[in-house]
């Protein structure tokens, strides 16, 4: 099934958990059709492996994740939609500097 945008909120989500994805495949050194919203965390990596995913998201989000939040998250579904909800919206990065 294919989902196709219809405004930019969509496109901003799915921006978003494209990013998600994009890290979690990274650090967990995971193959991209492992990573599904269904995929838990825990069989894609270990605690050290989650510990990353988390501190490079808010890095790339410049947001902050509460430990007793991370201890709540399981799927990458889950992860996403923390990120959606309660990360602010991810600024265009300047490439040209100062």
């Amino acid at each position: 099934m294919t989902h196709i945008a219809t405004g930019a909120e969509d496109d901003f989500s799915d921006s978003i958990a494209q990013k998600v994805i994009d890290i979690v495949v990274e650090r967990a050194h995971a193959d991209r059709t492992e990573v599904t919203p269904e995929a838990r965390l825990f069989d894609l990596t270990d605690s050290l492996g989650v510990t990353e995913i988390v501190m490079d998201l808010e890095d790339e989000f410049e947001g902050s994740m509460p430990d007793e939040a991370v201890g709540t998250i399981q799927t990458v579904g889950q992860l996403i939609d923390y990120v959606r909800t309660h990360f602010p919206a991810p600024r265009p990065k300047d490439a040209t500097g100062p």
